[in-house]
């Protein structure tokens, strides 16, 4: 029942043509511009992230996420440059597997009070197939069209954010123009526009940095609430988070001499469907570079989760 269950999900997202903009990695300030491309060049240099999840390792058709980002601050434009780029494969076979490159721009606007205003832009190419050889069905439907086996669209994306002192706030507006989803030809379903915001601070306590950050995200009818908490000590970082839709998670990482730094999380649902799902595992590697040389650091630090 559960193998047939996820098959019917999996088809379902197939036949719909319908894929979330963003995948929900549970360590986002590991790499913040993911979701928000206003913190492109935060820290003042050069830094390269990457990052891998597993979802649902125990259901047969699981995902498998990796994402790699490096960006920079250009001091000359003063602005944040900076590129993702992503690979998402849905169930065993790849049933449905997603490439996208993600280019980022934010300008950094500071004040005399110290205050720093980053409006960013962001545009995306998403590639997108389906192996339709996984997907059988014993009384086939003659009225449903032959699928395409691969699509290609483009997205934008805008927002803003604010900086002062220790205080973050961020706003993003994703897949602005709504691209075709769809795997059918002459058909149309399009992408809904997901909206993301974020507050939180960094408080310094000698060695010790605590940062309590909230974050909600919008697509359609769907909305996720997260509530986390990161700390450091010294080169030890511990975090913790609760998406008040039903899931939970920690992360755990060390820094060596404040330029590497490779992190854990595990996820955990908490919903009546924890019988039917496993958690989920993560692991994201960032690595700092020119952060001596770096003329203006807008952040001391930005955690895990």
């Amino acid at each position: 029942m559960k193998r047939a269950l996820t098959i019917l999900f999996a088809t379902t997202i197939a036949l719909n043509g319908f894929t979330q903009s963003k995948v929900n990695f549970s360590q986002r300030m590991a790499t913040p511009s993911y979701f928000f491309p206003e913190f492109t060049g935060w820290h003042g240099g050069l830094q390269a992230n990457l990052q891998y999840r597993n979802q649902w390792p125990g259901v047969p058709a699981n995902y498998n996420t990796y994402n790699a980002c490096v960006d920079g601050y250009v001091d000359k434009i003063y602005s944040g440059i900076g590129i993702n780029l992503g690979h998402d494969r849905a169930g065993s076979g790849g049933l449905i597997v997603t490439n996208n490159m993600e280019l980022n721009l934010s300008p950094k606007l500071s004040t005399k009070n110290g205050i720093t205003f980053m409006p960013a832009l962001s545009g995306k190419i998403t590639h997108q197939t389906v192996d339709w050889t996984q997907l059988t069905f014993n009384q086939p439907d003659p009225s449903i069209p032959t699928g395409i086996t691969s699509i290609y669209n483009a997205s934008v994306g805008a927002g803003l954010g604010i900086i002062f002192k220790e205080t973050f706030l961020a706003a993003h507006v994703h897949d602005i123009n709504q691209p075709n989803q769809s795997f059918f030809a002459g058909s149309s379903n399009k992408m809904p526009r997901t909206y993301s915001f974020l507050a939180g601070r960094v408080f310094t306590y000698e060695n010790i940095k605590v940062t309590p950050s909230v974050s909600y995200h919008q697509q359609a009818g769907f909305s996720l609430l997260t509530v986390a908490c990161n700390v450091q000590y010294r080169w030890i970082y511990v975090g913790g988070k609760c998406d008040l839709n039903g899931f939970a998670g920690f992360a755990l990482g060390g820094e060596l001499k404040e330029r590497v730094r490779l992190s854990y999380s595990y996820d955990l649902t908490t919903s009546p469907l924890a019988s039917q799902m496993t958690g989920s595992h993560e692991i994201a590697l960032r690595v700092w570079l020119y952060k001596d040389r770096a003329k203006k650091q807008f952040l001391s630090n930005l955690a895990l989760m």
